[in-house]
């Protein structure tokens, strides 16, 4: 009688290459996943970035605190710890107008302060803000125009 059927030796070569192929796609999955939490924190500040440009070049202007009073100047996005404030600037104070971003505990901004953002088009400080995390390096950056631009992962923020 032929007995068929697989050996141990095939069935253990079989079940080393299945653990093999599983750990490299692990390993590729859990690279994948940390670029995107890098890159989605630096969309979020882009995203808030755009939003302080376009309330400065319409000029809207808060009805609250020192801005019921005061001149609107501008908008600005200032970095406090991990976390990125939007506010109003009338006069010379800051007021805030509700909107902010927490980057992820794993991301950290290793450049960058705050930006401005003057009424009406009349421009923007330049700055960069570079985000860090899992050895990955994501630049957003303001140009003197008001511009903001997303320059996405680089080598290095210097």
């Amino acid at each position: 009688m032929i007995t068929r059927g697989f050996t141990f030796i095939e069935l253990l070569v079989v079940i080393a290459i299945t653990i093999l192929l599983s750990s490299l796609g692990l390993a590729a999955y859990n690279q994948f996943n940390n670029r995107q939490i890098v890159k989605r924190n630096g969309a979020a500040i882009t995203d808030l970035l755009r939003l302080a440009q376009i309330k400065a070049l319409t000029g809207e202007k808060p009805s609250t605190g020192a801005c019921s009073s005061e001149t609107l100047w501008g908008y600005r996005v200032k970095v406090s710890g991990q976390q990125f404030i939007l506010e109003a600037v009338c006069g010379t104070t800051g007021v805030d107008v509700g909107k902010t971003y927490t980057l992820t505990s794993d991301v950290t901004v290793s450049s960058g302060s705050e930006v401005m953002f003057k009424v009406l088009a009349q421009g923007a400080a330049p700055q960069t803000f570079c985000f860090t995390g899992y050895d990955l390096n994501y630049r957003v950056r303001t140009l003197g125009s008001g511009e903001v631009v997303e320059d996405g992962f680089v080598e290095s923020c210097n």
